[in-house]
């Protein structure tokens, strides 16, 4: 009997060690294998120059999601390819920053053996202080800026950013203001009287009055002294230098929001009173112009619908850069797009560096653009900033 329950206990204590035997091993029991450590070999471009807008970062071992920092500011990652990282241009600017990438699936982190330098692209300019709403900016062919506020001051800001005031005041709100080939500020009120500031005497002037039913807000001159003005259903309004008006039909029916001239082209941002297939709700535009100011047949230069980040109302201003990208001011916490119009790519420029909503923009004669940002239904500080863009903008 004895016997038996011995037998018996033997066979179940071997049952329990070969069900031991059948099961994966615990991890703890098998061997630490420590994962790659992520390396930095080179970061492009060799600095963050102006207009850079992304930084890529080449190495190794960049696996899972990894976080970058310059300093203690951490980029925005665009992309993960494995050995390169592309991320956006973060809100910095340092003779020699640390660049480091923090990967969650390994414990070293990886650090750039040099320092890395990135410019400073954007500052308040002029010293607006006062806290009062900016409504337009205007540069002439020297740099000085003017900038008019909601009670009609007109300043202006000279290349050394000392701040002045004219002595006269706008006679009602500006919407627009650009300067002629004569360096007078004109500016537009929505309005048929369009006045004029001399920079020399402080004084303003009403320079036309166009005839009824002609009320301007935007406007641009070219070259040759032809100012090219619009407002909603005036139609794009041609005023030569001897102060003769040309009222065109072209844009008649429709809402003109802002109004540039580049080379032989004036461009029209357009919100359409009966869009369809051929032309778009909101879009912009461009018309040959002679040298004797006559638009041509209007051609599609791009249509904004496409892009849904932004409604008719939030499109404030807009450029053309030398290098072909078309600039959107928008009223947004993301205020500057970037579109490139040979592939219609669409980014924003310089994303969480420039201050949220753009009211309006000028674009100097060198690299710099000027940009009023603020909103007093949010409690946003109005003020002007200088942009570094890294290139000029198209106009001559």
């Amino acid at each position: 009997m004895k016997s038996n329950r011995f037998l018996i206990i033997s066979a179940l204590c071997l049952a329990v060690m070969k069900c031991e035997y059948d099961v994966t091993q615990p991890k703890w029991y098998q061997d630490y294998t420590e994962p790659a450590s992520p390396a930095i070999t080179n970061i492009e471009p060799d600095s963050a120059v102006a207009g850079c807008n992304y930084i890529t970062i080449l190495g190794e071992n960049f696996s899972g999601t990894p976080t970058v920092y310059f300093d203690n500011v951490t980029a925005e990652v665009i992309s993960n390819l494995g050995n390169s990282i592309q991320v956006r241009r973060p809100n910095l600017a340092s003779d020699g920053c640390l660049v480091k990438v923090a990967c969650d699936s390994a414990l070293v982190v990886a650090q750039s053996t040099e320092p890395y330098k990135i410019t400073q692209v954007v500052q308040k300019y002029g010293n607006f202080v006062e806290n009062k709403e900016l409504n337009a900016v205007a540069v002439d062919s020297v740099e000085n800026v003017y900038v008019i506020d909601n009670t009609n001051i007109i300043y202006k800001v000279t290349p050394a950013g000392d701040k002045t005031t004219m002595l006269d005041k706008a006679k009602r709100t500006t919407y627009d203001a650009t300067l002629g080939p004569d360096g007078k500020l004109y500016l537009l009120g929505n309005n048929r009287s369009i006045d004029v500031l001399d920079p020399q005497s402080g004084k303003v002037a009403e320079w036309i009055k166009l005839k009824a039913g002609k009320v301007v807000k935007f406007g641009d001159f070219d070259k040759n002294g032809y100012l090219y003005t619009g407002g909603r259903s005036t139609g794009l309004v041609v005023v030569a230098p001897d102060l003769t008006p040309n009222y065109t039909s072209l844009y008649e029916k429709d809402e003109i929001k802002g109004i540039r001239v580049f080379g032989n082209y004036v461009y029209v941002s357009l919100v359409c009173t009966n869009p369809d297939l051929q032309n778009p709700a909101l879009a912009i535009w461009r018309n040959p112009i002679d040298n004797s100011g006559n638009p041509g047949e209007k051609e599609l230069v791009l249509d904004l619908t496409a892009y849904k980040n932004y409604s008719a109302d939030a499109l404030n201003s807009f450029s053309l850069s030398s290098d072909g990208k078309l600039f959107l001011g928008i009223n947004a916490q993301a205020p500057l797009l970037a579109i490139d119009l040979n592939t219609t790519s669409a980014d924003y420029f310089y994303l969480g560096i420039i201050a949220p909503y753009c009211k309006s923009f000028s674009w100097g004669w060198g690299n710099y653009l000027y940009m009023i940002c603020g909103d007093t239904a949010l409690g946003v500080e109005w003020t002007l900033y200088r942009i570094d863009m890294g290139v000029t903008s198209a106009r001559e």
